[in-house]
């Protein structure tokens, strides 16, 4: 794994295109973490950061104690309510699966998540929906409710020291250098 530094925007731009190689996915992946970014800042400019794991495992927005937005090497993982979701698919597609919690307090991955627990217990009726990278385009500007929904109720919640230090100025900048932030 190679090693980020998070106030670089060479490091950030390497990330980005390492986590998500294909250019048109990479655009509407990182334009949908700027609208997310975006509208937390708006609720709440001091309680979200965005971090840019030094490992190379992920880039994450956490809004208060929570994250809100993950993009991973294969797929991103964005938080939203519940009911949102229902609302915003007829029939929600067979290419997405969503992170909850079982009883035991471990994530898993199902196809479904009628009759299961919050994906993150500081935010009820929250799911992670797990969206291929090939599927960016299609499907963000979907869920881009479900996870405004979801960050209203995860402004709520506190951001901590911990996850503040993890902040990474690098991807903000590699963010606006995209034009990104309207």
């Amino acid at each position: 794994m190679p090693k980020f530094d998070r106030q670089s925007i060479e490091d950030a731009e390497k990330a980005c295109k390492m986590f998500v190689p294909n250019e048109g996915s990479r655009l509407a992946t990182l334009a949908f973490l700027a609208q997310s970014i975006s509208y937390a800042n708006h609720l709440s400019p001091e309680n979200w950061c965005i971090n840019l794991d030094k490992g190379g495992k992920h880039i994450r927005l956490n809004v208060g104690s929570v994250y809100c937005v993950n993009v991973y090497k294969d797929k991103s993982t964005i938080l939203c309510l519940k009911e949102s979701v229902n609302q915003a698919f007829d029939t929600i597609p067979s290419d997405i699966t969503f992170e909850v919690r079982t009883v035991n307090k471990k994530f898993v991955t199902v196809n479904h998540f009628e009759n299961t627990l919050n994906c993150l217990h500081d935010v009820s009726d929250s799911v992670g929906c797990h969206i291929p990278h090939d599927k960016a385009k299609e499907y963000l500007p979907i869920i881009k409710k479900a996870n405004q929904d979801f960050i209203d109720k995860a402004i709520q919640t506190i951001l901590t020291p911990r996850i503040s230090q993890a902040h990474s100025p690098g991807i903000l900048d590699y963010l606006d250098s995209l034009g990104l932030f309207v």
